[in-house]
């Protein structure tokens, strides 16, 4: 309430610094598109500032890693590259690079009805990427089907949470399974094998398509508001700290740029009040 976007015809909300110097594209979610912030409260815009250079915003709200690169990928076979590339990503991305229909992970909404995705599946013969399984959008059996082919490849779906229903007895056996479960095996997040790996082979991506055509891969991780609290008020590192860490490991022989956002600001002025980072103290977006 009381935000306005404007997005053009390709789909892109609307950087309004001017500039024909167009050096840098930002891909991610809703933290890079802006959700809750002005056209000219962006980073985006912010960074168009700093660089003196049009700054092209690809970010979509609820995207995953993998839905940024898929969006990368077309843009490059359609001639539209720029020098630098930043791929943006926060605690939420591990989860939804493990989702292929929103509804198994926010429960049904009317944002989330329509809601597919593609998914990089790991079957025993390594990853393999899985389309979008809505095809087409005519009538209702298109997203029956697309629902079908959804369920063999989401992990929420896999791993429903139990419905609390009579009789109460069995709900809470079945609650009780359900966590011992995910004590045992693990929900996708930081320090969930399955997700983390994912993650790294959508990173390795991410620089196989850098090589290719040539730019500079820059990531950024942004953390959400009791991430940063926690950070700064605890003084130790947490567990996207050392994951960034890891990766920054792997690919130091490459020109990727890995900037972890806890630790720039952990490195600001005492007198800079993190409560005015984010729309509302420690909480929405930045």
């Amino acid at each position: 309430e009381g935000v306005s976007y404007k997005i053009n015809r390709d789909r892109v909300r609307i950087n309004p610094y001017q500039s024909s110097h167009v050096r840098i594209s930002a891909y991610g979610d809703s933290f890079t598109f802006g959700d809750e912030a002005e056209n000219d409260e962006t980073f985006p815009f912010f960074l168009s500032q700093l660089t003196q250079s049009h700054v092209i915003n690809y970010g979509v709200s609820a995207y995953g890693t993998d839905q940024s690169l898929k969006r990368l990928e077309q843009n490059l076979k359609n001639g539209k590259r720029t020098d630098v590339v930043v791929l943006e990503f926060i605690q939420d991305s591990v989860k939804r690079n493990m989702n292929m229909y929103l509804v198994f992970k926010y429960g049904f909404e009317k944002w989330t009805r329509f809601m597919f995705k593609p998914v990089l599946h790991e079957g025993p013969d390594g990853y393999r990427w899985v389309e979008n399984p809505l095809k087409k959008l005519e009538d209702k059996r298109d997203i029956l089907t697309a629902y079908e082919i959804a369920k063999d490849y989401d992990w929420f779906y896999q791993h429903p949470h139990p419905v609390i229903s009579f009789p109460y007895s069995l709900s809470a056996v079945k609650t009780l399974i359900y966590l011992v479960r995910l004590k045992y095996e693990g929900s996708p997040d930081w320090g969930h094998k399955s997700s983390e790996n994912k993650m790294k082979e959508l990173i390795k991506i991410y620089l196989a398509l850098a090589q290719r055509h040539g730019f500079v891969p820059v990531i950024v991780y942004i953390p959400l508001g009791f991430e940063i609290k926690d950070y700064l008020a605890r003084g130790h590192e947490l567990r996207f700290n050392a994951f960034l860490a890891e990766v920054v490991e792997e690919h130091q022989t490459t020109n990727l740029i890995v900037i972890d956002l806890a630790r720039e600001i952990s490195k600001l002025d005492k007198t800079v009040s993190m409560e005015q980072f984010y729309v509302r103290p420690y909480d929405g977006h930045p």
